[in-house]
């Protein structure tokens, strides 16, 4: 579903579209694990947490939308992994 959603994206988007979301995922992502890691009530750590790895998810499939549109052997930015 996700994916679907991330191809009907890439192709109303131009290449420079999806870098600019892919770049906001990733401090949206980076924001939620930070909001995360310092929350005191658990309830909502594990609920930042949760958030961080979707958004890093989305970002990994937007990463990869980026990928399938860019010409063969361009580069495509660093990973997303979640450390």
């Amino acid at each position: 579903m996700v994916v679907d959603f991330v191809t009907a994206q890439a192709r109303s988007l131009g290449m420079e579209d999806l870098s600019a979301k892919l770049e906001k995922l990733l401090i949206e992502a980076e924001d939620c694990d930070l909001i995360g890691r310092l929350a005191t009530d658990l309830n909502k750590r594990e609920l930042f947490k949760k958030m961080a790895i979707d958004l890093h998810i989305l970002a990994d499939d937007i990463q990869a939308a980026i990928a399938a549109r860019a010409p063969k052997g361009a580069s495509v930015g660093g990973g997303t992994g979640i450390a």
